[in-house]
Order: C-alpha cells, then structure tokens, then sequence
C-alpha cells in the first residue's frame, strides 16, 4: 500500500457542528495520562482532513480537522500541522 499525500483530503462542508468531538482523546479508549503517539490510532480511522481555516463551523487559521469513525460514528477535531503530519505517514491508501 502506498502512503497517502491528498488522497484523505475532504470537503470542508463534512466537518459540521454535531459531529465536532472536543473529548477525542477518549474514543481511542486509551488512558487519561497517555504520553504515546495516538498518530497510528486516529490513522487507523482516518476518514479525512481538510483546512480548518476553511470550515464554516469552528474554524481555526493555521490548523487543521481531521474526521474519524469509530464503530460507525463519525467525528471530527482539529490538529496542528505537524500532528497531521504524523497521521498521514501512519496512514494508508486502501
């Protein structure tokens, strides 16, 4: 499989209010305190990403949001540029 460049890239208009997820971290059902990489973990579900200065709904210059699934449920958060970074080299193209 080869590693992803824009292929996860998604239009913003996916990332709407009711499926923003403050509490990501939980979903991943990994320890309060957990000091690792969650970058394979949110890979792992990657759905897409798309430029969160562009969204209508929490937008953020210079950041970016990143969709998972989990179970079904979708949700998406932002990142920082080099937290996308570490996501995208975990993640593959199907």
């Amino acid at each position: 499989m080869e590693k992803p460049q824009k292929e996860f890239e998604i239009s913003a208009e996916r990332f709407i209010y009711e499926l923003y997820d403050s509490g990501w971290r939980f979903r991943f059902d990994v320890p309060y305190d957990y000091k690792g990489s969650l970058a394979p973990l949110i890979a792992k579900h990657l759905v897409g990403w798309c430029d969160a200065g562009r969204l209508s709904v929490r937008p953020r210059t210079g950041e970016f949001a990143v969709m998972c699934e989990i179970d079904g449920e979708k949700f998406w958060f932002h990142v920082l540029p080099l937290s996308l970074d570490c996501i995208l080299e975990n993640a593959e193209v199907e």
